[in-house]
């Protein structure tokens, strides 16, 4: 298979919730994300207000909730729905636009943070790529894009988001891997290998991190219907018909009850899950 034949793709998915979190105050959420939608419903009303497009008009109908966020977009910072640099709706919200693999991006947002609630206290690792195709024809910058945008960029917030979690002494991170961080799945080499390897970093940052009250933790969702997979229907290597025969529940998953999961998870009455 050509390079041109490989097709890359986008996708954003859920972010957290307040309920208990933190213990003074409203949380302080830090959500990174690609430049396309997961799909509907959108489930951003949550913590971080949803920059990218199909959520941007999001961040003011939501502003009365009462939720504070850092939104990050890889997009320029006019295309962002709270734009990077302008007043955002009642000061609760701010995009910065930037490149998970740049660890200077991660800086800029923890700084951010900082510098506006002097705090952070939940980072939701959610941007990352793809790419379908053989193995044996996978393009070296195709490997280099997927496993520098999900594995390291994952690390680097992941990184800058500790060094202001730490003295705090309290912080939650959430991972978005997949399913196919544990398993294999032909035609994605470089996205399994990115997602096992979000899923070992994990573990490990969770085994470090624990004595600093930081949890880390990794969501791991199967087939969610989404516009990204339309696009990945487009290859021709499954259909809706496939994925409702392999799932026991028959269908896809939402992004909405990814969200709810992601809620679940960055509150403090679920302080004892971390490191899965």
């Amino acid at each position: 298979m050509s390079r041109g034949s490989w097709r890359r793709c986008r996708r954003s998915s859920a972010s957290p919730g307040k309920k208990g979190f933190p213990r003074t105050g409203r949380p302080i959420c830090w959500r990174n994300g690609a430049s396309t939608p997961s799909g509907r419903p959108r489930p951003w009303r949550r913590a971080a207000r949803r920059g990218c497009e199909g959520g941007r008009d999001d961040a003011a109908r939501r502003s009365s909730s009462g939720d504070h966020g850092i939104q990050h977009g890889h997009w320029g910072s006019d295309r962002l729905g709270v734009r990077a640099g302008g007043r955002p709706p009642r000061d609760q919200a701010i995009a910065v636009a930037g490149d998970v693999r740049d660890a200077s991006t991660g800086e800029q947002l923890a700084a951010a943070a900082r510098r506006k609630w002097n705090r952070l206290d939940v980072l939701v690792n959610n941007a990352g790529t793809s790419m379908i195709g053989p193995s044996e024809s996978l393009p070296e910058d195709g490997w280099r894009l997927t496993i520098d945008t999900n594995l390291t960029g994952a690390f680097l917030c992941a990184q800058a988001a500790a060094r202001v979690m730490i003295p705090q002494r309290r912080g939650v991170i959430l991972n978005i891997s997949s399913i196919l961080g544990e398993v294999g799945l032909p035609k994605r080499a470089a996205y399994c290998a990115s997602k096992h390897g979000l899923i070992g970093l994990t573990k490990v940052l969770a085994a470090e991190w624990a004595r600093h009250g930081i949890r880390v933790v990794s969501i791991d969702p199967a087939y969610i219907k989404t516009p990204m997979d339309e696009r990945d229907q487009g290859s021709g290597d499954y259909s809706n018909a496939d994925i409702e025969r392999r799932t026991p529940a028959g269908r896809f998953g939402t992004a909405e009850e990814v969200a709810k999961v992601a809620t679940f998870l960055a509150t403090d009455g679920r302080s004892c899950a971390d490191g899965a």
